[in-house]
């Protein structure tokens, strides 16, 4: 339950810094992802980012609804890609600032030991693309 808390707490800091940009962290996290991976078939995202496919499905539509993300097609008819459009990449330059305020905040928040303890736990569980 304690988890849960700090998981809010933490949330609660990054959204209130990314509101001006009408974006959610989770929000931020798949256009970063996307960025890195551009194009990217959902599968890739949704693994890399540890999120079921449904809730990685949602984040895109809103993002594609404001025009962050366009969908491509992939080496065959039925497959598709994600990639970042201009004015996502634009978003992220704009709201990186804002994110790395978060940053620090959140740091403050959990002093130097908590946040070693998760950029340890981070560490070992790598944005890994070779897996499948």
């Amino acid at each position: 339950m304690r988890t849960r808390m700090l998981d809010r707490a933490v949330t609660n800091v990054y959204n209130a810094r990314l509101d001006e940009f009408g974006i959610k962290l989770s929000q931020m996290n798949v256009l970063i992802a996307i960025a890195k991976l551009s194009p990217a078939a959902p599968g890739t995202i949704a693994q890399g980012l540890h999120l079921e496919a449904s809730t990685l499905s949602r984040n895109v539509e809103r993002l594609r609804g404001h025009g962050y993300v366009e969908v491509v097609a992939g080496d065959d008819a039925r497959s598709r890609l994600y990639r970042l459009s201009e004015s996502g990449r634009k978003l992220i330059e704009e709201a990186y600032p804002s994110w790395r305020l978060a940053q620090r905040q959140v740091k403050k928040m959990l002093g130097e030991e908590g946040t070693e303890v998760l950029l340890e736990f981070s560490r070992t569980r790598p944005f890994d693309t070779r897996e499948s």
